[in-house]
Formats: C-alpha cells, structure tokens, sequence
C-alpha cells in the first residue's frame, strides 16, 4: 500500500499490516471498499452482544471513556484499563465480554479500535443516531493481559470526586444530565 492511485483515501498514509489505509477519516471509514465488511460484521457482533443483555450497552460506553481518558501522556484509547484502581471497578464483565470478539478480529483491528467501535455501536443503539468508525489504527498497549487489563494505574475522576462535582464535570464538559452521568459511571 502507500501508492497515490488518485482515490480519495489516499491521503491516508499510515497503513495496516496488511497495506490496507489506515488513520483519520471524516466520513468514516464504514464504507471504505475495504473496510465495509469488518466493521459491519464487528458492529453486528457487538449489537448481538449487546441486544442478549442491554446492560452491556452502557458498559461499553463507559469502557470506551475509561480506556481514552487520564493517561498521564494525554491520550488514551490503548485498549487498556488497570482494573486494580477503583475507578475501574465493574469493567471486567465487559472486557471478559468483548474478548471473542477482539480476538476474531485482531488480525485487522486493535483491541483499542475494537473496544471504540463496540462503543459506537452501543451509542448508536442508546441513541438512534448514527456514529461513524472516523479513526483505525490505534495501538493496543503491550503491558496488559488477554482481556486489557494492564497498563497505568491511574484515576479517571480523581481521589476526592463526590456525586455532585461529577454531575457538573459531566454537563459541563459532555453535555450530560444526571442521568446520563449515571449511565456512564455505571
């Protein structure tokens, strides 16, 4: 892959093992001729997943949150939770869930891009809006185990975080009523 062939994708240089383009795309990368059918079939496993126990469907969004926030380089979405810092605490169920579905696609995906797109999925299925897969390439931390727990051992919220500054962070930052806050809190 990298050769210029003139299409739209191919401002796209950062590619997959398999030469397939990889990175930021706008519109998503749900219809690229290549990447249609592993993100159709990731979202129907994930949405059979979820519609077998809704519970999971917030547990993925909050899974998503967990993984792509407070890492101490800024940036998140590794694929990894340190289930040992109480912040994570009700993760694993989840992690253990998606399991399967990260390994059968491993070979095209990250764990990281698993997880994210199981999110949207979840989001899509909450909301009845539509969530393109805008970014492929992320990389999955190595310092983990089989499910993702492993990397930093850091908080998402902070030590001293009480149900009302929470509510605030949350509408202030993310739009979120209370219940919403309670959702992704778990």
């Amino acid at each position: 892959g990298g050769s210029d062939n003139g299409d739209k994708y191919s401002k796209y240089r950062i590619y997959t093992k398999q030469g397939n383009p990889v990175g930021y795309n706008e519109e998503g990368w749900d219809k690229h001729f290549w990447w249609k059918d592993v993100i159709e079939d990731v979202r129907g496993e994930c949405a059979a997943m979820f519609y077998e126990d809704l519970d999971y469907v917030a547990k993925a969004i909050r899974l998503s949150f967990h993984d792509c926030k407070g890492h101490s380089e800024g940036y998140g979405c590794d694929g990894c939770v340190n289930l040992k810092h109480i912040d994570n605490i009700g993760l694993e169920g989840i992690m253990e869930k998606l399991r399967p579905i990260v390994e059968k696609y491993e070979e095209h995906l990250s764990r990281a891009d698993t997880w994210i797109l199981c999110a949207l999925t979840a989001l899509e299925i909450s909301t009845s809006r539509t969530y393109p897969m805008n970014f492929i390439g992320r990389k999955s931390c190595e310092d983990s185990d089989e499910i993702g727990d492993g990397g930093e051992n850091h908080g998402v919220y902070g030590d001293e975080v009480h149900t009302h500054q929470l509510v605030r962070h949350f509408t202030r930052y993310f739009g979120f009523d209370a219940k919403c806050t309670v959702a992704v809190m778990g």
